[in-house]
């Protein structure tokens, strides 16, 4: 037979009725809210895992939209008067340069998803901050027509910093068979 409940000395939470109608003692042992460990919040890498996503759209996002305002950013790369020679060999350093950068982000999709790098808190906040900081420059890039030489600086710590780390992760998972945290 099931014990009797006995009063446990805990008192119903506001807002709940107490078990028994009419009462408003204290809750019977076999009802009370037991005492434990509170949930934990969840750990540091699932907190960043949607800044991540979001910095990581954001700074992909002028790369793609930069074709419209390249001619623009190009012009700013060149002196007031310019050949069409010098024009294509500026333009053509620009895509190469847009095309390196979304190669880059390729690569951090890539151990991303294929769960290398996703639960990898210093991977995740090293990615975060520099795609971040990586979309407010290339905006300020793409808006106040900043030289050409000024984009490589962005590439250089915002894309192939994460990227190269990415990479290590990749050689540590799958070569060295080290666990992916």
């Amino acid at each position: 037979a099931a014990p009797a409940c006995r009063p446990s000395g805990r008192r119903a939470p506001a807002g709940l009725a107490s078990p028994r109608p009419g009462t408003t003692g204290p809750l019977p042992s076999c009802c009370a809210i037991p005492p434990g460990p509170q949930p934990k919040p969840p750990a540091a890498p699932l907190r960043l895992l949607p800044a991540l996503g979001y910095s990581g759209s954001a700074d992909a996002t002028p790369p793609r939209c930069s074709p419209a305002q390249r001619d623009h950013n190009v012009k700013a790369c060149l002196p007031l008067e310019f050949t069409q020679e010098q024009y294509d060999n500026e333009d053509r350093k620009l895509v190469v340069a847009l095309a390196v950068t979304l190669g880059l982000f390729a690569i951090e999709l890539v151990g991303f998803f294929s769960g290398v790098s996703m639960f990898n808190s210093s991977q995740g906040l090293l990615s975060t901050g520099a795609h971040a900081s990586a979309s407010v420059a290339l905006l300020f890039f793409l808006f106040e027509q900043w030289e050409c030489d000024v984009y490589w600086w962005i590439l250089a710590f915002c894309s192939v910093l994460p990227a190269f780390v990415e990479i290590l992760l990749f050689i540590a998972v799958f070569g060295l068979k080290k666990k992916p945290l």
